[in-house]
């Protein structure tokens, strides 16, 4: 990133890599919606990018701030009570959990252009949450399926040069 001419400001979640706090839904956008200020005071050139537990935080605030740049969702999910329901199908997981994290329900509100990038090998979330979530973004909107790539290794599999692809195409409509 940083080699492309990017500056890069990536906080760790609370609760997580020595942060204090606990990871709930409300506390998780609370704490997105401060570093999008702290990055918007300096630039309005942003991307957003959310990887795995991070795409629904990262869909949440770009929902809330249309003057995103782009929104980059890396390996997405529809929402992880859709997720907890089908590694536990037999548990009423939508009555068991509080914090949802419905990204299904936020995407269509997002008014930046949208790069989803998804492995078709991926088992942690499958792909087909990607497509979902496509399906239900506002265009303009892009999804690269990357066949025989897994959750954790979309970027030795071509993600950055998709989101600077992304990046110049937006640049060139603005």
């Amino acid at each position: 990133m940083l080699d492309s001419g990017f500056g890069l400001y990536a906080p760790s979640y609370r609760g997580y890599a020595g942060s204090d706090g606990s990871p709930t839904e409300i506390d998780l956008i609370s704490d997105g919606r401060e570093h999008f200020e702290s990055v918007a005071g300096r630039t309005d050139q942003i991307i957003i990018h959310g990887e795995s537990m991070g795409t629904g935080v990262a869909t949440a605030i770009a929902a809330e701030r249309p003057e995103t740049g782009l929104l980059v969702l890396e390996a997405p999910y529809t929402a992880l009570v859709d997720r907890a329901s089908e590694q536990y199908p037999w548990l009423p997981v939508g009555l068991l959990m509080i914090d949802q994290m419905p990204t299904r329900e936020r995407i269509g509100n997002v008014q930046a252009p949208i790069l989803i990038v998804h492995g078709t090998q991926d088992v942690v979330i499958p792909v087909e949450h990607g497509k979902k979530l496509f399906e239900r973004a506002e265009n303009p909107k892009e999804i690269l399926i990357v066949e025989g790539a897994a959750h954790n290794n979309l970027w030795s599999q071509g993600l950055w040069p998709a989101v600077l692809d992304a990046w110049r195409k937006v640049n060139a409509e603005g």
